[in-house]
């Protein structure tokens, strides 16, 4: 038994702790948790008034995990013994397309002429059924535009896909690929030759499996009561406070204190904080990728260029308070299309989704804004000026939802290579990554968003099974050594 350290604590890293501290003793003796910023948390970060108003700066609701995963953060609270705190949206909240001066309701009904396509839903669907895959790049990686283009049409590609990317990763659907985007897509595809008709198989199998009864009680609950997304009564930063309060116990946190560089000697691996140094047996990385890349010195340079390789993009959050009733537009909120002469990614209807965030009688929006497209439209992150990002904030209010009124309170947070990319060929790249650090025996997990997932439950799933890995590889070691 050894010791591991932990680079970054953000959801990644303090998911990382978690699911050591349930194996210490068994694997590690000691864990270092080490965090450059002032704070834990990362990109998950709740403003909280004294009038009870919540203000999020990042993430800001979960939505229930897939059913095969069984490390969530929904285990995580009810670990912790917080259930009650739990707020669920238990409605479907109507989402829009903000498109030429309009608002266009998403509708699911396939046989309803959709306002913004002009068509029936069935009838792009019965069009995919009967398109033929390209036999020649059949499993390939493709952007995201051109699959769903070519299965479904370019105006689900325009109008649909490419607002959902820009809510998602705040990028470009003409660069991100759909094998690191939507895999399933592309597994449809290779497997049944059409994305509807496989999806229609495998719903006609679900039907005819035996139905398994959900033995955990929160995942029980949240079916029971049609939870749609969830967050926590003080906001979703209460998550990863009560991750720190309880890992805290037996991992060694250490704020304020970047890693400074990591080297591996044989099996072990000697990481650089502060004015000092910890030989470690294995390290976590829960850092953006192009972040751990300059920490591994002369080593391994070709893991080092790969890590360098994938970008992430800067996003302007403008939360917004109103007075209530300003408006009687209700739901989660709306995506503009990058077609559209806009700033804006999107706006979220924070009010419609958690009122028990509101302050008294206030409405509260968010207005994300640059993403892939930040420094064209606003110059570097770091030279931006936040009143006129503000200014522009204010603006698509009163355009794209008719808000005249001013503002109560705003707040600006500019957040820095905040959203990785999965470009075309990115999950070759993370696993030519993998299979490299594989390979050269590496002491070294790569974990966080970088990889294998952009949301919260991905960065949950696979800290918890990089864990597991390790932990596999500890006790095989114990049982031969």
């Amino acid at each position: 038994m050894g010791t591991a350290v932990i680079i970054g604590g953000g959801i990644s890293g303090l998911s990382t702790a978690y699911y050591l501290s349930k194996v210490l003793n068994s694997s590690f003796k000691k864990v270092l948790l080490l965090e450059a910023s002032p704070r834990l948390g990362g990109w998950i970060q709740t403003v909280r008034h004294e009038d009870g108003a919540k203000f999020e700066l990042g993430p800001r609701s979960l939505r229930l995990p897939e059913p095969n995963r069984d490390a969530t953060p929904l285990h995580m609270v009810n670990d912790i013994g917080k259930t009650d705190d739990i707020i669920a949206l238990t409605a479907s909240q109507p989402r829009y397309i903000y498109s030429n001066g309009l608002l266009h309701l998403m509708s699911t009904k396939l046989f309803k002429v959709n306002t913004l396509l002009g068509k029936r839903l069935i009838s792009y669907i019965w069009k995919e059924g009967f398109t033929k895959p390209n036999p020649e790049s059949l499993g390939s990686d493709e952007s995201v535009h051109s699959f769903i283009s070519r299965r479904f049409g370019p105006e689900v590609a325009e109008y649909i896909i490419d607002p959902f990317l820009r809510g998602i990763y705040a990028g470009d659907s003409r660069k991100l690929g759909v094998k690191g985007c939507f895999p399933s897509l592309l597994e449809l595809e290779q497997q049944h030759g059409s994305v509807s008709v496989g999806t229609g198989r495998r719903i006609l199998k679900a039907m005819r499996r035996p139905h398994a009864l959900n033995v955990d009680p929160i995942l029980q609950k949240a079916s029971s009561e049609r939870w749609n997304v969830w967050s926590l009564k003080n906001g979703l930063q209460q998550l990863t406070e009560d991750l720190a309060d309880l890992v805290g116990h037996n991992t060694e946190i250490h704020l304020t204190t970047p890693c400074k560089g990591i080297a591996f000697e044989g099996d072990k691996v000697k990481v650089y904080y502060g004015e000092t140094s910890v030989e470690a047996d294995h390290v976590f990385s829960a850092v953006y990728a192009k972040s751990l890349a300059p920490l591994l010195g002369n080593q391994h340079t070709l893991l080092k260029d790969k890590l360098s390789s994938i970008p992430a993009v800067s996003v302007a959050v403008v939360n917004l308070e109103y007075p209530a009733s300003t408006t009687d537009i209700r739901g989660f909120g709306h995506l503009v299309p990058s077609s559209e002469p806009s700033n804006v990614l999107g706006i979220v209807y924070d009010s419609s989704i958690f009122p028990q965030h509101d302050g008294k009688n206030f409405t509260r929006y968010t207005c994300m804004m640059g993403g892939e497209w930040f420094e064209e439209l606003f110059g570097h992150p770091d030279s931006v000026d936040p009143e006129h990002i503000l200014q522009l904030a204010i603006d698509a209010m009163k355009d794209q939802l008719g808000l005249e009124a001013k503002p109560s309170r705003t707040l600006v947070t500019i957040q820095k290579e905040c959203i990785p990319q999965y470009r075309v060929g990115h999950t070759d790249l993370v696993d030519n990554m993998f299979e490299y650090i594989k390979d050269n025996s590496l002491p070294l997990s790569l974990v966080g968003s970088s990889y294998r997932g952009v949301g919260i439950n991905d960065c949950v799933h696979y800290a918890k099974q990089e864990v597991d890995r390790v932990q596999h590889i500890k006790a095989k070691e114990h049982q031969n050594g």
